[in-house]
């Protein structure tokens, strides 16, 4: 596996796609109804110890200015009650500068592996914007973010 990449891996394409649109969705007569967007995603599999990177081509109704954008990111923070959860990072985006930014080795390490990064926010000739998405994978993406998950369904009342 080192050294190389892998241009499929069963299953993913089609589970980022619906995942997006879920998360994206509402929350309807207690059922989760997928958001009207489309989704295309293509996944590589690269060996890199930690850390789940994405290339993401944006399209909007009206096109923003990259550094309108970064701006928005930047002075995101979530809900009231998730930013007052003891695993949540603030803030919970962080933009990094640098044509070669995000990278897991370099940026991983801040926020006990809890937030997401995102660089590289560039008008796209295609789309309106594109940019890259770093998170890990390992504690973001599992461990630490199962505990901030329960910490949130215990704070809304789901759990006991």
């Amino acid at each position: 596996m080192l050294g190389n990449a892998i241009p499929w891996i069963p299953g993913e394409e089609a589970k980022i796609e619906r995942e997006i649109r879920l998360l994206l969705g509402r929350v309807e007569a207690q059922r989760r109804t997928e958001a009207d967007v489309t989704v295309s995603a293509q996944v590589n599999r690269i060996p890199v110890v930690d850390g789940h990177t994405v290339c993401l081509p944006l399209g909007f109704d009206r096109p923003p200015d990259p550094a309108a954008a970064a701006d928005v990111l930047r002075a995101f923070r979530g809900g009231q009650t998730v930013r007052r959860l003891p695993s949540a990072p603030e803030p919970p985006v962080r933009v990094v500068e640098g044509d070669d930014r995000p990278q897991p080795r370099l940026d991983l390490s801040e926020q006990n592996g809890m937030e997401v990064l995102v660089g590289r926010i560039r008008p796209c000739p295609l789309f309106d914007l594109r940019m890259v998405g770093l998170v890990h994978n390992t504690l973001r993406g599992a461990a630490a973010g199962a505990v901030l998950n329960a910490e949130l369904l215990v704070t809304e009342g789901w759990l006991g």
